[in-house]
């Protein structure tokens, strides 16, 4: 009886954790926000470091065409970085008979920048606050014997290894938190110039075996065979898991009108309180995909 019980409860709890989930990319209108593909410079050449990040954030974002000879484009200027950091905490800890310090590093920093289109239209300016952290482990030196006479030399010469090795740890440790944190500020100027990109995870619904050849699709993210295979079930139409379905793979498409229209389908069939969420989740990703549709 035990036995059957708990082969039960596995069961169970194997078909909660098998819940397949679709993650839905999508982008919403921020405060400065231009068309798709818009052509964007930049024309701060001096701060090679953080220029060179944002060039690469711009291009992995995805919204902006950077570098284009278009006759219309936008073009940014960063006018003003300012940095400072410092060591946050440390620790020493003994391991096989080896001391090694434990540095934590935080980077502080705001960068202003301008941008505008080239008829000087459409201009702004923004500062932005952003951080760094960076962290390092270093094996500090031995202490010296008693009877060792390197105390005394490093003593006439002015040596200390110990508080070298610290000055090494810590200078080496600055160098990568304020290398984060250009990381961090190239990535807050694209968020702050490109609309916000989002991602909900929309469960497929899985209690019929018929779905499971759409669930594979799902899994391979190939959502036009999931669609087509959806479509062509029995009674597809009067089915609302297969409706509510089909409006989870055009969500991941992009294709909002008819996946809400599915949405609405599936909960004029049953209604259902997840159907009724994600036909008003719909509506709004629909609305935002919308406005960034109409903006030029």
């Amino acid at each position: 009886m035990m036995n059957k019980l708990l082969f039960t409860i596995l069961i169970s709890l194997a078909a909660v954790s098998c819940s397949t989930y679709v993650p839905v990319e999508y982008r919403t209108a921020g405060e400065y926000v231009v068309a798709k593909n818009t052509a964007l410079k930049i024309s701060d050449a001096e701060k090679k470091d953080l220029t060179s990040k944002l060039q690469k954030e711009i291009i992995k974002d995805g919204w902006w065409k950077y570098g284009s000879n278009d006759k219309s484009f936008y073009e940014i200027t960063i006018t003003e970085v300012t940095r400072n950091g410092a060591e946050t905490s440390s620790s020493n800890q003994v391991r096989d008979g080896k001391t090694f310090r434990k540095s934590n590093y935080k980077a502080s920093g705001t960068v202003v920048f301008n941008i505008k289109r080239n008829d000087g239209k459409n201009a702004r300016t923004f500062s932005l606050e952003t951080s760094g952290y960076a962290e390092s482990e270093k094996e500090m030196p031995k202490e010296y014997g008693a009877n060792s006479l390197w105390p005394i030399l490093n003593a006439l010469v002015g040596a200390d290894p110990t508080q070298e090795a610290i000055s090494s740890q810590v200078t080496f440790v600055s160098l990568d938190a304020y290398n984060n944190l250009d990381q961090n500020m190239a990535v807050a100027i694209v968020n702050k110039i490109s609309p916000e990109k989002k991602i909900v995870n929309i469960e497929f619904e899985d209690g019929n075996n018929d779905l499971e050849p759409a669930e594979k699709f799902v899994k391979l993210q190939d959502y036009l065979s999931a669609f087509n295979y959806l479509l062509g079930l029995p009674n597809s139409d009067t089915r609302s898991d297969v409706q509510y379905n089909l409006g989870v793979v055009q969500e991941a498409r992009h294709l909002y009108k008819e996946a809400c229209s599915y949405y609405q389908k599936a909960y004029g069939i049953e209604g259902k309180r997840m159907y009724l969420e994600q036909m008003s989740g719909c509506e709004t990703r629909k609305t935002e995909s919308e406005k960034l549709d109409k903006i030029i």
